[in-house]
């Protein structure tokens, strides 16, 4: 399982090398923040929020994927989409952000699974 992929430039060409050294018939799971046209806090590619921890101030960016994207590369590493559901993951500001959940098994459709 892998979290934070929102706080990975590109988390799109992430999942690309997860699925190339992925073992036929594994599994990952995963979530990331997709990027939604029409909700104002995540219909940008990236945004950077101002923070305070301890007296301390500081910045960090949420990169954000087209959902669209992560499926085709999911497709040409010939990973299969077993799950992809948007499920609330915390508060930010007056709004809830939506992750998207991943679950993807390596190999083709009715191949490599376990039983």
């Amino acid at each position: 399982a892998i979290g934070c992929l929102d706080l990975v430039p590109d988390p799109v060409k992430l999942l690309s090398t997860i699925g190339r050294h992925m073992a036929d018939g594994g599994l990952c799971i995963c979530t990331y923040e997709p990027r939604l046209s029409g909700v104002e806090d995540q219909s940008a590619a990236m945004t950077t929020y101002p923070r305070e921890l301890d007296g301390r101030s500081w910045e960090f960016t949420v990169f954000r994927a087209d959902p669209k994207r992560i499926q085709q590369v999911l497709k040409a590493q010939q990973l299969v989409l077993v799950s992809d559901e948007l499920v609330p993951a915390y508060p930010r500001g007056e709004s809830v952000v939506q992750y998207g959940l991943l679950v993807v098994r390596k190999g083709r459709p009715g191949h490599g699974a376990r039983s």
